[in-house]
């Protein structure tokens, strides 16, 4: 029977794979997270929207019950209808915001963009001066 060396674990080549996998996991993790973060904001103002909403609609009955005449009901409908208004108009503009930054996440690489350039020179640019004996391939 061969002697383990002190530096061979005790699951054996199983715990290098396994950590193998796991930081490639972790890695696509963190390059994803600016991207989650962005689409959990989205999410949240979403949620946020629909329990303004409900909580206007929830109460809506007991608003209606101290109506007393016609121009009550009339004016408690204006203000549910004005504070509907409110409310989608905010979350639209939060939702816009939020739904913006998932465009401008930045490159994985930390650098900016690199952009494809086509440079054309001129007679100055290239060193040596043209001679007339050259030409064309």
């Amino acid at each position: 029977m061969a002697h383990a060396k002190h530096t061979d674990s005790v699951s054996g080549p199983w715990t290098n794979m396994s950590s193998l996998y796991c930081g490639q996991m972790d890695s696509a993790l963190k390059a994803a997270d600016p991207m989650l973060r962005a689409v959990g904001r989205v999410q949240l103002e979403w949620m946020h929207l629909g329990m303004q909403r409900g909580r206007a609609w929830a109460s809506l009955p007991a608003e209606l019950s101290r109506c007393k005449s016609p121009v009550d009901l009339a004016a408690m409908q204006m203000r549910f209808l004005q504070a509907m208004g409110l409310n989608y108009a905010e979350a639209t503009y939060r939702i816009w915001h939020a739904a913006a930054a998932l465009s401008m996440t930045p490159p994985l690489d930390g650098r900016g963009a690199s952009r494809d350039v086509i440079e054309v020179r001129g007679e100055a640019d290239h060193g040596e001066p043209r001679t007339r004996d050259r030409q064309a391939a």
